[in-house]
């Protein structure tokens, strides 16, 4: 039932815009100067706190100052991060981990991951990642340290709208902080100036340009960000993508019980913070990037509107390096490490990837990943020695010169009384080639049809294999022998014509086989589609010559391959 909004020049701490409520006369307060709680968008500042860790007092040779940058790595394994006694297990979003074992900063930073952001204010200190806020412009979190603890970085201490503005601003300034001021000039009676703000006063350095930087590449990677928000947070026509630093910044932050949604975002010359909620603090239904984001994305899309698409300026010293681990898609293979960063040998120790704690006797070797020592010392308790384990049994039926495989899987302790986050799934093999790969929930009879894989004649090994949730596994073996597989000459395909220019149709035509009703259409030896129709038309655009031929999936007959070229 209300919102409020904050906008200012980053380049000289002037507030621009500020709606400070729905309706005033309805709560007669101003939310943008009260103070709430901002869940996630408090995260940069400790991500910010953790990339300038160790910048000076790193000795020369050593090999225990820890030094990060965008593409360091941290764990979204659930973690206790506090003790047996007082227990301290933070989840992402749904209840568990949402991508699970290790991920870089930019990948945490970007989908908003609650577990290796709490790993991050533990390596970056409460006290530290508190002065660097203030340092920012946050006037609030005026409490001892051990207060607020590690759900910090989760939003549990309180800010305002205003000076979470300001905040944001030295990151879009390339760490540089302006006070915040409200009105240019205040003249008295005689027109005589009391106080001047038309012309920005000499800003303050509150971070090092290489970290304003990397915290705005990661925040601007839509890229990045899209496999937790889709395209939700994306301006129009100030898109920015991997590792540009380009378009605009966006945080989103929604505190537990849903009572707070906030966006926070910025480009280089302007920043704007949104924050929505019920006046009377009852929880949301929705989400910071269902509630807020719109409200944001409109101010700044009628803002930005017109004008092109800004790039923050990359400061001198930055390191371009590998990245630790690539563990989802748009990761880049490289990212941004400070100047000072350099790679220290960890210790390597061995986690089990289901419960994210220390593996033990029992867990099974699937489920063992080794990583650098997170600092844990809980053992896995996901799985037991006397864990009832999957089984699966395969047997092949012929369908004609080619075979379709049943696989009957009986799951164990894991699918039935355990789960974990983990799909099972049931891999088939032909000659140590895997032609079926699929999910599966519960046990049961999988069936699968061998098509184009069994169309050389001759004996082959036929293989299945059950990987349960818990990463327990089993298989079984069989052989089949085909007959036939060849070439019919009575079983034929024509094209409309040899010769083709960029971007015409070619008309596939082929002739029925006796026997078969299913047909799978093969150019340049990739499969393109299964169909039972005699006929079929593709747009052609790669230049060449090009080959193709259909196979009869019952009988295993193929056509003889045919060419055409594209100019």
């Amino acid at each position: 039932s209300n919102a409020a909004l904050v906008a200012a020049d980053p380049n000289s701490g002037q507030v621009l815009a500020m709606v400070g409520s729905y309706s005033f006369a309805e709560t007669q307060v101003n939310v943008a100067t009260s103070l709430r709680q901002p869940g996630s968008s408090f995260k940069p500042y400790v991500y910010a706190t953790l990339l300038g860790k160790n910048k000076i007092g790193c000795a020369i040779g050593s090999t225990t100052c820890d030094t990060y940058g965008a593409g360091s790595v941290l764990s979204d394994d659930v973690t206790n991060f506090g003790t047996e006694a007082t227990p301290y297990k933070p989840t992402d979003f749904g209840g568990s981990s949402e991508v699970g074992g290790p991920v870089t900063i930019r990948t945490a930073l970007d989908g908003s991951l609650n577990i290796p952001a709490v790993q991050a204010l533990k390596l970056a200190g409460v006290t530290n990642s508190i002065a660097t806020a203030k340092s920012m412009g946050i006037t609030s979190l005026n409490q001892p340290a051990g207060n607020y603890g590690l759900s910090l970085v989760l939003g549990s201490g309180e800010v305002k709208l205003t000076d979470h503005v300001n905040g944001y601003e030295s990151f879009a300034n390339g760490g540089m902080h302006y006070d915040q001021s409200y009105f240019l000039q205040i003249r008295d009676n005689k027109n005589s100036i009391v106080e001047d703000n038309s012309k920005p006063k000499t800003p303050k350095r509150v971070l090092d340009a290489q970290v304003a930087y990397m915290i705005s590449s990661i925040l601007s990677d839509d890229d990045s960000r899209r496999f937790a928000f889709g395209n939700e947070l994306q301006v129009a026509g100030h898109v920015g993508h991997a590792l540009q630093a380009q378009g605009v910044a966006v945080k989103t932050g929604t505190t537990e019980h849903f009572n707070d949604a906030w966006t926070m975002g910025y480009t280089p010359s302007i920043v704007t913070g949104v924050w929505a909620g019920n006046n009377d603090n009852s929880p949301m239904k929705r989400l910071a990037a269902d509630i807020a984001a719109p409200f944001f994305r409109s101010f700044m899309g009628a803002v930005l509107a017109s004008k092109p698409i800004e790039t923050f300026e990359k400061p001198d010293g930055l390191q371009y390096l590998p990245n630790a681990a690539i563990t989802r898609q748009h990761v880049p293979e490289n990212d941004y490490f400070p100047k000072w960063y350099k790679a220290v040998a960890r210790k390597k120790v061995d986690i089990d990837k289901v419960s994210g704690k220390l593996a033990t006797a029992c867990t099974p070797k699937l489920a063992i990943e080794s990583r650098d020592d997170p600092g844990i010392s809980d053992t896995d308790d996901a799985h037991a020695c006397d864990d009832v384990k999957p089984t699966v049994k395969i047997t092949a039926t012929p369908t004609g010169t080619s075979y379709s495989f049943n696989a009957t899987v009986t799951l164990g302790s894991f699918g039935t009384t355990k789960t974990s986050s983990f799909p099972a799934k049931l891999d088939i093999s032909l000659d140590d080639q895997i032609i079926s790969t699929q999910t599966i929930s519960s046990s049961g009879t999988f069936t699968v049809a061998c098509g184009s894989a069994c169309s050389t004649s001759g004996s082959h090994a036929v293989k299945a294999v059950v990987t349960d949730n818990g990463f327990y596994q089993s298989q079984d073996d069989t052989t089949i022998t085909i007959a036939g597989g060849g070439t019919s000459t009575s079983f034929q395909g024509t094209t409309d014509a040899a010769t083709y220019t960029k971007g015409d149709t070619v008309t596939y035509t082929w002739t029925q086989d006796s026997g078969a009703v299913t047909y799978e259409l093969y150019i340049d030896d990739k499969l393109k589609t299964s169909t039972s129709a005699l006929t079929l038309s593709y747009p052609t655009n790669a230049l060449g010559t090009h080959k193709w031929y259909v196979l009869a999936v019952e009988t295993g007959d193929k056509t003889t391959k045919k060419m055409f070229t594209t100019l």
